[in-house]
């Protein structure tokens, strides 16, 4: 099962009041449920939409990405763990989960920027090998 690199975003959004501003959060927690949510359902274009508002796919990009993750991923998964989590300097943190069914897994990283009103998502990737995700650290 080596698949290359399947899904990639990056959000650089100024931090807003509106909660529901692509890639920020109200804090770790409301980002935590939303990610294990929307990827045990393979909710993969609300991922990406409500992490880093889609803007840089071209018609069409954003749609073939998630059919190819759906495809290899055909099962919601029913097992999730945070891997790895490491605090670094300036309020940025990064961190890895795993999910998994009987037949397969899925590997999410993401690189965090906590500020006082909010928590952004600077950037992220979802991908089936874990030395893809567990090599950015």
């Amino acid at each position: 099962m080596n698949r290359a690199i399947l899904f990639a975003g990056a959000c650089a959004v100024p931090l807003a009041a509106a909660a529901e501003e692509p890639g920020v959060f109200a804090d770790h927690a409301a980002y935590a449920a939303f990610v294990d949510t929307a990827i045990s359902a393979r909710d993969f274009e609300g991922l990406t939409r409500r992490l880093d508002g889609a803007d840089d796919y071209a018609p069409g990009q954003l749609e073939e990405a998630v059919a190819q993750l759906r495809a290899s991923f055909p099962k919601d998964f029913t097992g999730m763990s945070l891997l790895k989590a490491e605090e670094m300097e300036g309020g940025f943190v990064q961190e890895a989960r795993a999910f998994w069914t009987d037949e397969s897994y899925a590997f999410f990283y993401a690189l965090l920027h906590r500020k006082e009103d909010g928590l952004v998502v600077v950037s992220f990737a979802l991908n089936s090998v874990p030395d893809a995700i567990l090599s950015k650290f």
